[in-house]
């Protein structure tokens, strides 16, 4: 998250993690479980507060196993579990 605006719509206190545009280009079952204005603050036990911190937690991750995700989403931080196989990383 890097502006005021994205900070006042989600009702954050500060500046932190990273800011869910839109979860269209991922398929159907991880809109189960991220939506739009959710802002991700971390995955797999690491802490994420920028796009990079959430790829190295991404890619440190067994995707094949169920990982949690904390969420900041309705004015409060949630734990959800993604189920394994749902992520998907392309190394380019």
């Amino acid at each position: 998250m890097e502006t005021l605006g994205e900070r006042s719509a989600t009702g954050m206190d500060s500046e932190r993690g990273v800011y869910v545009v839109s979860v269209a280009a991922y398929g159907t079952e991880l809109r189960d479980y991220l939506a739009s204005n959710d802002v991700i603050l971390g995955f797999a036990g690491k802490p994420v507060n920028s796009l990079e911190d959430l790829y190295k937690a991404i890619a440190g991750a067994d995707l094949k196993k169920p990982q949690q995700m904390i969420i900041f989403r309705t004015q409060k931080e949630n734990a959800v579990i993604i189920p394994g196989g749902i992520i998907h990383v392309n190394i380019r």
